[in-house]
């Protein structure tokens, strides 16, 4: 398989870059909201490995949204990073969905973790200004 040229993997590069200044983003501000690291590390391995996916399970079982599970935050990073906007028909596609958890685009997956990180980072900044600083 050829390398892609640097035109084609530079927005990969940026969404990943900016899915990773997210994370510390939402890592720093979950810390100042539990005011426990060692809680806010497990929020953050188990959130989007098992929470995220339970909760999508049973808001698409619930609410028979099918397309509400991909709006989660870290199913639409999987999404972004993907870089894959359509993955086609079949069982390829299939898997490729289930192992994403979003039919999301790359941009708009980007776009949704985005807008929960500043959601997130508003609520630590707010509880860590009313409580800690002076």
């Amino acid at each position: 398989m050829p390398q892609p040229a640097w035109g084609e993997a530079l927005p990969a590069l940026w969404r990943f870059a900016l899915v990773m200044a997210c994370w510390a983003v939402i890592a720093a501000s979950l810390a100042s909201l539990v005011r426990n690291r060692t809680a806010a590390v497990l929020v953050l391995v188990l959130w989007p490995l098992i929470i995220e996916r339970a909760i999508g399970l049973l808001l698409s079982r619930l609410l028979s949204a099918d397309a509400l599970p991909g709006l989660l935050p870290f199913a639409a990073a999987r999404a972004a990073m993907s870089g894959t906007s359509d993955p086609g028909e079949g069982t390829d596609a299939a898997l490729t969905q289930t192992l994403l958890g979003s039919g999301l685009g790359p941009w708009t997956g980007l776009a949704v973790h985005v807008v929960f990180t500043f959601a997130i980072g508003a609520a630590g900044a707010w509880h860590y200004c009313r409580r800690d600083a002076p």
